[in-house]
């Protein structure tokens, strides 16, 4: 199996009513969506947030620095996949918008491996199949 497309799109859309808290007053809420596509024809999401603008950045980053490195890879080989946009973005700095773009990849990644292999992502990842579990979320400053 080999990656033949990569897409990235940014989506931005206000929200019914303000996430506040003392540092956010969030109005609108952006998202990076990633389609990585094969040859066998199965399609991986990832997903990228961007609470406070810059999806568009993210997906730009995809789309020019990253998708050279996927096109014609085995989506299984994440590790190595991971390295190269590693390097090949640390010329624009370490941390920031290129690794929120290599987030979103790494996630279309295990979702393609999940479905290539016909089961569960979380069984993939090793859990256990527990009925219930602790949930928090950290995005929009852990609102």
């Amino acid at each position: 199996m080999k990656i033949t497309q990569v897409e990235a799109c940014a989506i931005r859309y206000p929200l019914r009513e303000p996430i506040k808290d003392a540092t956010h007053d969030l109005t609108l809420y952006e998202l990076t969506v990633v389609r990585l596509h094969t040859d066998d024809g199965l399609v991986g999401h990832g997903f990228s947030s961007a609470t406070h603008g810059g999806a568009e950045i993210i997906a730009s980053l995809v789309r020019t620095m990253l998708e050279p490195v996927l096109l014609g890879r085995d989506p299984f080989h994440v590790r190595g996949l991971w390295d190269e946009m590693f390097w090949r973005t640390q010329i624009i700095g370490r941390a920031g918008a290129n690794r929120l773009a290599a987030g979103a990849v790494d996630i279309a990644l295990w979702d393609l491996m999940s479905r290539s292999l016909d089961v569960p992502l979380w069984r993939l990842l090793g859990g256990t199949g527990a009925e219930s579990f602790a949930f928090y979320s950290t995005d929009a400053g852990g609102l």
